[in-house]
């Protein structure tokens, strides 16, 4: 049952997941990631407040919900000083960069935190099967010449993923751990759905600038998918 469990789940979330991973494989791919850095300011807040991940409306990283272990606690805000620290190298605009989709992804998330069982598609929710990132990674390592700031943001990412990697698997432990009915069990996979077609939304608007500037290598990006569903797949597969 556990498995089986968390095999529909992994079946709900693997397309949106993919999704993600292209997004950042393209956008990191493309000529302008490091001249236009909206992306960076946005996701540099996205750290600080959670996007609705870290507790309800008005969380941030360091106020974040007592569920959360302060090891958590302490990997989010590396993450985020590791990303302001990123905007120093390759010059992020300081100052808001609007993202509606972004806001409605918090709403969203923020609207289920009272609902114990819809929280836990919230968990699962987190880091987007981590897409983004381990598309980005492979992109700067598909380059045929490094750019100079490709060192950092793959030594930043490198320790992002390696974190948010235990907490996907966590909130997909926690999804095979709970008793639940077959209805709750729906309406959970109901609340993933609908939360990761929102996220990958929110990346398509964060990287709008990169994703209008040409398309990576079709082969090289199928090749890439290929190996990051078998990342993913095995990853978050056990619970």
């Amino acid at each position: 049952m556990t498995s089986d469990r968390i095999d529909r789940a992994l079946a709900i979330s693997m397309p949106f997941w993919v999704e993600e991973f292209e997004i950042g494989y393209h956008a990191f791919s493309a000529a302008n990631i490091y001249s236009d850095t909206g992306w960076l300011t946005i996701q540099i807040a996205k750290e600080w407040t959670g996007s609705g991940v870290y507790g309800p409306a008005g969380t941030d990283v360091e106020s974040a919900n007592a569920d959360a272990s302060q090891e958590k606690r302490d990997e989010e805000l590396s993450h985020h000083r590791g990303l302001v620290g990123l905007g120093r190298v390759i010059d992020a605009p300081p100052f808001d960069v609007p993202n509606p989709a972004g806001d409605a992804l918090v709403a969203l998330r923020n609207g289920l935190w009272d609902d114990p069982v819809a929280r836990i598609a919230v968990a699962m929710s987190e880091g987007g099967g981590l897409g983004m990132f381990v598309g980005a990674r492979a992109a700067i390592a598909a380059r045929p010449v490094a750019l100079p700031q490709d060192a950092a943001i793959t030594a930043c990412f490198a320790a992002i993923i390696a974190d948010e990697a235990g907490h996907v698997a966590g909130g997909f432990a926690e999804f095979a751990r709970a008793v639940l009915t077959t209805e709750d069990e729906q309406v959970t996979l109901k609340h993933l759905g609908d939360i990761l077609s929102l996220k990958v939304a929110e990346r398509r608007a964060q990287f709008a600038p990169q994703l209008a500037v040409g398309a990576p290598d079709v082969d090289a990006l199928s090749k890439a998918v290929q190996n990051y569903r078998v990342f993913a797949s095995t990853r978050f597969s056990a619970p």
